[in-house]
């Protein structure tokens, strides 16, 4: 990629398919845009398919497939904060690597057919990753592996083995994901309703008879 140029498949990831046997495919650069195209890399090795490094391009409407779940990684950021929506990664380890940045994933479909081991993985000391909208089924969905990373998790259906991996000093904030597994070190809030107002919170509201609220634990109330 180019600064400031735009990348735009005509014809849509169905029809425009860029194929590589080791090598990255894609690097990245400053304000560009990369639309429409299926990206296809033949040998699963640590070459990334897509080195985005420091930059902070926008990434749409790609199909992202590995030849393996052993080594390979489809996004790798270093400290850029690109957004990347409407995408669908399948048959590699980890669908999105961040050390230091702060991207903005939205509509990701990841591992839909192939179990990888990471959906998003943020390693690094400082950064926040934002993921809205999206469907992991990873070993591990999302993972917070660096002390001092944050990821914020919007609306997602995770339906992996462990959802949430929350490392040692490192944070996930949940907003109304669908889960099941959390596994923590570090810190995990569920914030389906937290608000920064003069306003409540949460109003629950009885009309008849029953109870207010039924609390839970397995077949014991």
């Amino acid at each position: 990629m180019r600064a400031f140029i735009d990348v735009v498949a005509l014809g849509g990831s169905d029809t425009t398919v860029i194929t590589q046997s080791s090598s990255t495919i894609i690097t990245g650069a400053s304000n560009c845009r990369l639309q429409g195209f299926t990206l296809n890399k033949t040998t699963d090795d640590t070459n990334p398919i897509i080195s985005v490094g420091a930059f902070s391009g926008t990434y749409e409407n790609l199909n992202i497939a590995g030849a393996g779940v052993s080594d390979q990684v489809a996004f790798s950021i270093t400290s850029g904060s690109p957004k990347i929506n409407n995408t669908r990664i399948d048959n590699v380890s980890t669908a999105i690597t961040i050390a230091t940045g702060s991207p903005e994933i939205v509509n990701a479909n990841i591992f839909p057919t192939i179990t990888g081991a990471v959906g998003v993985n943020h390693t690094g000391i400082s950064g926040t990753t934002t993921i809205r909208n999206s469907r992991i089924a990873g070993t591990i969905d999302i993972y917070a592996s660096g002390s001092g990373a944050t990821i914020n998790s919007h609306s997602n259906l995770l339906v992996g083995t462990t959802n949430f991996n929350s490392a040692l000093g490192a944070v996930i904030n949940s907003y109304k994901d669908s889960y099941t597994t959390v596994v923590k070190s570090g810190d995990f809030y569920q914030k389906d309703y937290a608000v920064n107002s003069t306003i409540a919170a949460l109003t629950v509201q009885q009309d008849s008879t029953g109870n207010i609220i039924d609390f839970k634990d397995g077949a014991n109330s």
